[in-house]
């Protein structure tokens, strides 16, 4: 036969003969690749449930070529670590991750983000903040670098800071953080009045009205600046309009409606608003302030009268405590003094312990109320609780 029909005959087959051989090769090329990230995983693996952490990362750390899914189980193993406290693990496994020049430039962002919730655990703000501007000027997910942000002024009480943070997180975002930024407006009308800087804390309390206009804590704080300026009916009509949006600020408003009665000249007025703080509160603050104001005025028949009539409609300790106090000081009930002196002790004790505030999020107790809930965060959030 012709040697070149020959050639034309072998020439399909060495075809198909090198097509398997490179196939073949691809495929042990892979098998390779497996095998050693196996073998560097399986011995992280075991190396952190003997609880050798320090070995395991480094074992993780052994991949020279990582693919999504390895660097996926390295950052979460990195966020592992910070949440059981060890931060400075998660920090150098997230820092060797983002040096690797390997990765792509999404898991690059991720650890970035990882190592800036690692930062902020260690409580290195200034680190942090550095991390979440760079991400920021960027603009990878700029929605994430705000609310870290964010999280740090409200840390370093930076208000200004956090105001501008949070009006480009709205403006970006669309969510509505205009009760937020109002507290922040209020964080610094506080700073202002405590340094005696009348003006300034008005501008502040303006500017969180504007923002959010059903804000009590920014009417409560008008009511502290009118009173300390000697404006005692504009502080009246504060505190009305505080209750009048929010009525569990209640307690705080007749704090400072003390303050407002105790100016004589303006005791009806004073009168007028605590009957409107009365109706506003369904609970047994104001009626405890408004026996007081009876005993004072009228005499203690009145508000012993008072806090009998209200303690049938509502069983409360704190009344049944008030009224008998005002009976163990009447002069015509000397025999119970002793028994209902005790008694009023032991109730008092009994309200003490609990808490005078909760938080409707995470369940927080204090004593003392809380614009910003100490565990969870979150603002506006802690409510009164009745004694």
């Amino acid at each position: 036969m012709d040697p070149t029909i020959w050639l034309l005959l072998l020439l399909p087959v060495a075809a198909l003969s090198g097509y398997l051989a490179g196939q073949r090769r691809r495929e042990q090329g892979t098998e390779q690749r497996v095998a050693r990230l196996s073998s560097s995983y399986f011995r992280g693996l075991s190396l952190l449930l003997d609880e050798q952490t320090d070995a395991a990362i480094e074992a993780f750390l052994e991949v020279e070529d990582p693919d999504a899914d390895t660097v996926e189980t390295q950052l979460a193993l990195g966020s592992l670590f910070r949440r059981r406290g060890e931060v400075d693990r998660a920090i150098r496994l997230h820092q060797a991750l983002f040096e690797r020049a390997s990765i792509s430039a999404h898991q690059r962002t991720q650890a970035l983000f990882e190592l800036g919730e690692d930062f902020l655990r260690a409580g290195l703000l200034d680190r942090a903040e550095e991390l979440y501007q760079q991400l920021l000027q960027i603009e990878v997910q700029p929605d994430r670098a705000l609310k870290a942000l964010l999280s740090i002024y409200e840390q370093e009480k930076d208000w200004r800071r956090a105001i501008s943070a949070a009006e480009r997180l709205q403006a970006h975002s669309r969510e509505n953080l205009a009760q937020r930024i109002a507290h922040y407006h209020c964080e610094l009308a506080d700073a202002a009045l405590a340094a005696r800087h009348c003006e300034q804390a008005a501008e502040s309390v303006r500017a969180a009205l504007a923002i959010d206009p059903r804000s009590a804590r920014a009417r409560l704080t008008d009511a502290r600046i009118t009173l300390q300026q000697g404006q005692t009916l504009r502080a009246l009509d504060a505190l009305s309009a505080a209750a009048g949006v929010d009525a569990s600020v209640i307690p705080e408003a007749l704090v400072l409606w003390w303050r407002a009665y105790a100016d004589v000249e303006y005791r009806q007025a004073a009168r007028a608003t605590l009957n409107k703080l009365v109706e506003f509160d369904p609970g047994v603050r104001a009626l405890l302030v408004r026996a007081d104001v009876l005993g004072e005025e009228q005499g203690l028949a009145e508000a012993e009268q008072l806090l009998a009539d209200k303690l049938v409609e509502r069983p409360s300790m704190a009344l049944l405590q008030r009224l008998l106090k005002i009976d163990a000081g009447r002069e015509d009930h000397s025999a119970l003094i002793g028994k209902l002196t005790v008694a009023s002790e032991v109730i008092q004790r009994a309200i003490d312990r609990n808490p005078s505030y909760r938080c409707q999020r995470c369940g927080f107790g204090a004593r003392t109320l809380h614009w910003q809930c100490p565990s969870c965060k979150s603002w506006s959030s802690v409510k009164p609780v009745d004694p």
